[in-house]
Order: structure tokens, then C-alpha cells, then sequence
């Protein structure tokens, strides 16, 4: 048995290429200017004693360069374009997103924002995005949604109070990028695959309404990392060995678009009964739940957008990416990885994952790995709709204090691995091709 508080990490550096053809040089390179400006807010505001006159200065620099890039707009997207300034000029209360078009379609959008930080207190931070907009998954995404009331009505419980209402209208609009520049707190260690915004109202602050999704990055961090551990560590990585990248990336966005609606399934009396939502235990089971509809739903899709097989495609590399947040570590702070490993234990524990120690690998029993989501689901929904604190926090705690888990001996094998990476660093090579034309 070995803790998850290992001094060491490994990482690795990839190349990302992304497209972005000599038409928008005009446009890109005030934008990139801008994001040097964003990483400059970034390092002076991580100082406490940082002068409110410095960061406004900084902040008007972005604010100019961005003008810049707009002027290179035609006159009607330029209109568009400047109204999204002007709201930004008013100041940064969560996220804001500024999309560039050209000839109303929309090419390009640049992320200020601020966002909290578990590894720093929690205190937030300023950071930015680059992204080329990629709308070749709208269609793969707008099925998924329209299939939104058979999921609710589909879920593993009996009782209408527990399965809760209609969440067709709390759903965030997703849209994805294909990112050229990341700037500030999301150049940190662990690089985000999307981010979640309120379009800078500060009175819905927690009524997060938009998600956009790093496609390029989400799938270049599978190729790197978890396609490696399923290669070496799941007897089925046969299963996705010869997936093209297209539909590894739509299993990846099935599963997070599920991710982003199971966060509004069911029903929740904690919030009812003076539970905060900044609360440990409530934040990881959250995220269990949201875990597990994302998979249960997987199932309502073998005849379309999961078909052919894919299907045991999509859990394999679910799987692959639970052994990834498992081996990222504090759980305490982070309740994602928390949710992966609570997970994997319960399927441990109940035979839909089970260790080979003759070949040190992880097999997936497929039918009982239904079943066990199901009954996992149907588990963490009473758990909230009962509001039971208590209960949360036995089960949070079951495998060991999640504050200091203990592996066991098979995962400890998988988190130590060396030659596999914990982390990535992307070198955008857009960038240094766009500073050159």
C-alpha cells in the first residue's frame, strides 16, 4: 500500500498543430500579443501586494490589442466583435468569451477570465485561450442532446422525486476549439480540456451557461497519456488500438457532454439543508454522479452515435481516462480524480473491473460493468436526493480518508509508472508559424 502524496511526476511536451490559414494572420497576431498581456496579469496578480493601477494598466493593454485584431474585421462583424469589448472593458466577474467572424461566420474566439485554483487556496487567478472554432462535432453533439429527455426518463430509480425534472433548459451550450494559445493559470500543470462561463454576469455567477470544449488538447492528452495506460495496463485496449482519431474524439465528447448534464440530474435537498457547494464531500460526489449518468448514458447510444462496436470502445477509453485522474492524485483538492477513484474501487469491489496480477493488467467485464453503473447511479442519486450528509461522507470514505487515500497495491503500480506521463506541456507550433508568415 503506498499514499498518493508521491514528490515526483513526470511530464512530457507535445507539439500541437493546429490550422489557421494565412487569411487570419491579420487577425491572430494582436491576439497573441494579447495573450503575452494575459500571462503578464497573470504572474503580477499571483503577487498579493500587486497594485490595483498595475493590473488596470495590463488590463487596458489586453483590451487594446484586442481593438487591434477587430479593426481587421469587415464593418459588420467588426460591430459585433466591439460590443463584446465593451462589455469586457466593464471588468472580469467569471468568463467572458469574444468570438471574431468574418462574413458571419464565426472563425476564432478569445477566453479572459479568472478562475479558482486548488493547488493555490483557491484563490483565482487570471488566464486565457486561443482557439480556432471546430464545428465538426455539432451535429454528433446536437443527437446526443436531443436524446436528453430519454436519458431522464431512463434513469436507474423508481421513485419521479428522486429522478428529478426536465433539465433541458439548465443544459450549458457547448461549443468546441481546437486551441493555438493558452496564457495565465491555464498554462499551469494540469491544462484544462474546456471551460465553463456565465458570460460575465456577476449576478449568475453559478449559473454556468456555456462550456467550451479544447477538443485538440482533450484528445491529444488521451493519445499521450491514457491510451498509453490502457495499452499497458487493460487486456482491452485492442478494442480502441486501431480507432481513428475522429471517433476517439467523439467518444471523449459523448462521455463529457454527459459529464455536463449529469450535473443537473436528479433531485438535490442538500443545498436545502445548509450543505455549501464549496463543501468537500458534496463537490465529489457531484462529481461521482455526473461520472456515472455520463456512462449509464453511453448505453442509449449503440444504435446510433455509439454503434458498430463502439460502444465498448467508449467505456475502454472512459476507463483509460479514470486511471488517468486516479494517478493525478489529491483527491482532496481535486474532485474529479477523487470521483475516478472512488469509482474504481466500486467496480473492483464488485467484479466489473478485475486485476490480473500474472499479467499486471485490468480487465472489464462488460455486463457487469453495466450493472454496477447503474446501481452506482442509483446509489449516488437517493444519496442526494435523501440530502445525507452523513451518508455522503461514509461512502466518500469508504476505501480510506480521502484526505489521504491509500493505494492499493495494483494501483500503486499504475500511479508510479514513470514511462507513462502524470502531466503534458503543449508547444503550439501555430504560434511560432503565425509570428513567421
Amino acid at each position: 500500500m503506498v499514499g498518493s502524496n508521491s514528490c515526483w511526476k513526470t511530464a512530457v511536451v507535445v507539439d500541437i498543430h493546429t490550422g489557421a490559414g494565412k487569411q487570419l494572420k491579420g487577425i491572430l497576431k494582436p491576439l497573441l500579443e494579447a495573450m503575452v498581456y494575459v500571462n503578464s496579469l497573470y504572474h503580477a496578480c499571483s503577487v498579493s501586494s500587486c497594485p490595483a493601477a498595475l493590473e488596470n494598466i495590463i488590463f487596458q493593454r489586453i483590451l487594446e490589442r484586442l481593438r487591434a485584431s477587430g479593426m481587421l474585421l469587415p464593418d459588420k462583424d467588426r460591430v459585433c466583435f466591439e460590443n463584446r469589448l465593451k462589455t469586457l472593458s466593464q471588468g472580469i466577474y467569471d468568463v467572458l468569451s469574444i468570438p471574431l467572424m468574418q462574413n458571419g461566420e464565426e472563425l476564432l474566439e478569445f477566453i479572459l477570465g479568472k478562475v479558482f485554483s486548488p493547488e493555490k487556496g483557491n484563490r483565482s487567478y487570471y488566464f486565457g485561450a486561443l482557439g480556432v472554432v471546430n464545428s465538426s462535432f455539432n451535429t454528433v453533439l446536437g443527437l446526443y442532446d436531443k436524446k436528453i429527455p430519454i436519458f431522464l426518463d431512463n434513469l436507474p430509480v423508481s421513485d419521479d422525486i428522486i429522478r428529478g425534472s426536465s433539465v433541458a433548459d439548465k443544459v450549458p451550450v457547448i461549443k468546441c476549439l481546437d486551441v493555438i494559445s493558452l496564457a495565465g493559470e491555464f498554462s499551469g500543470r494540469n491544462k484544462p480540456i474546456c471551460v465553463f462561463f456565465s458570460e460575465g454576469n456577476p449576478g449568475s455567477l453559478y449559473a454556468l451557461s456555456r462550456v467550451t470544449v479544447f477538443v485538440n488538447l482533450f484528445v491529444k492528452r488521451f493519445q499521450v497519456i491514457s491510451r498509453r495506460i490502457a495499452e499497458k495496463y487493460l487486456l482491452e485496449y485492442e478494442i480502441i488500438k486501431d480507432l481513428e482519431e475522429s471517433l476517439v474524439a467523439r467518444a471523449l465528447l459523448l462521455w463529457l457532454r454527459g459529464h455536463d448534464i449529469g450535473h443537473f440530474f436528479g433531485t438535490d435537498t442538500f443545498c436545502d439543508k445548509g450543505v455549501c457547494e464549496s463543501d468537500r464531500i458534496y463537490l465529489i460526489l457531484h462529481e461521482l454522479k455526473s461520472d456515472m449518468v455520463a456512462l449509464y448514458n453511453m448505453r442509449y447510444l449503440s444504435d446510433d452515435l455509439l454503434k458498430d462496436e463502439l460502444l465498448y470502445g467508449a467505456y475502454v477509453v472512459s476507463v483509460s481516462e479514470m486511471f488517468r485522474y486516479i494517478r493525478r492524485g489529491g483527491f482532496y483538492n481535486y474532485a474529479d480524480s477523487a470521483s475516478a477513484f472512488l469509482a474504481y474501487n466500486y467496480f473492483k469491489e464488485n467484479g466489473s473491473i478485475v486485476y490480473d496480477p500474472r499479467k499486471n493488467k485490468f480487465r472489464i467485464n462488460f455486463n457487469r460493468f453495466e450493472k454496477d453503473i447503474a446501481t452506482l447511479l442509483s446509489y449516488v442519486l437517493g444519496v442526494f436526493a435523501e440530502g445525507d450528509l452523513k451518508e455522503a461522507t461514509g461512502f466518500v470514505n469508504r476505501w480510506g480518508d480521502i484526505r489521504l487515500p491509500r493505494f492499493s497495491e495494483e494501483l500503486s503500480v499504475v500511479f508510479e509508472d514513470r514511462e507513462i506521463p502524470h502531466y503534458i506541456d503543449f508547444n503550439f507550433v501555430t504560434v511560432d508559424k503565425v509570428a513567421f508568415l
